[in-house]
This record gives C-alpha cells, sequence and structure tokens, in this order.
C-alpha cells in the first residue's frame, strides 16, 4: 500500500514536521549528552542550551516538512531508507558543508563529522519511520471516514 504522490498537501507537511520532530528529539539528545547545544546556539549568535534546542527542533521541523512534501511511501522499509537517505543528504549539505563554512571551519569528514553523521542517521531512521505511521494513520482515517478527508 502506498500513500499519495509528493506534494504541497497541508497534511503531508504536519505529518513530516512531527516525524522530524520526533527525529530531531533522538538526534538532540545525542547533541545534549555531547555538550553540542551551545554549537548549535552559536549558529545565531547566542550560547544558552535552551536556543540551541530551539534551533534544532526548528531545523527538524522544517526538513521533516520538506521530506513529508517530497516523500510519500506506508511501507515500513521503503520509509526507513527514504528517511537515512534524506539524513544522509542533511549531513553532507549542511553539516559537511554549510555549517562549517559558517563557522569559519574547513570542509572536511573529521571525527566530528563523522559523530555528527551518526546522529543525522538516527533522525533519519526515526523521521522515516514515523512518517510511515502518521501516513497509516491518517490513510486509517480517510476510511473510516469514507475516503473524506486526510
Amino acid at each position: 500500500m502506498e500513500a499519495d504522490e509528493p506534494g504541497l498537501d497541508p497534511g503531508r507537511l504536519v505529518r513530516g514536521a512531527i516525524a522530524g520532530l520526533a527525529g530531531g528529539f533522538v538526534f538532540g539528545m545525542m547533541l545534549h549528552m555531547m555538550s553540542m547545544m551551545s554549537m548549535i546556539a552559536a549558529l545565531v549568535g547566542a550560547s544558552h542550551v535552551a536556543v540551541g534546542w530551539s534551533l534544532h527542533l526548528l531545523l527538524a521541523a522544517l526538513f521533516g516538512a520538506a521530506y513529508g512534501a517530497l516523500v510519500s511511501t506506508t511501507s515500513y522499509a521503503r520509509g526507513l531508507l527514504r528517511g537515512v537517505v534524506w539524513s544522509l543528504l542533511l549531513w553532507l549539505v549542511g553539516d559537511v558543508l554549510a555549517m562549517r563554512l559558517m563557522m569559519g571551519l574547513s570542509i572536511a569528514v573529521d571525527p566530528s563529522a563523522v559523530s555528527s553523521l551518526v546522529g543525522h542517521v538516527a533522525y533519519g531512521v526515526a523521521l522515516g519511520v514515523s512518517s510511515v505511521a502518521l501516513a497509516r494513520q491518517a490513510e486509517g482515517t480517510r476510511e473510516a471516514q469514507g475516503g473524506v478527508g486526510a
């Protein structure tokens, strides 16, 4: 069973954002345990851990919504694979390139980038699985309502 085609359906964007928050929480806990939330806060000129958490979860929700718009599946295997691929793209563009340039660091895959990769993959697993669970729940709701609504 497959979900609707990718697109800007508000329900899919919201489900993607919620799934992104689930993944962001998992990744955020890893960052927090490594005392890296203040580094995330530094991206906006702050140093407080709460700012780091806020920025991290905002980005997780936004990237989750984008995932929801682009990816559509009710298969857990496909969701898991697509979530991990999405997270690898985010890691490459976000961590290896953009974040390092913003912080004046060289573009490289060093030990900190590898630990970030682990966190991004955890985000992708949670994102992919959560998005499938939410899509299945929405599909069940539509069927219960006679095919009306999302």
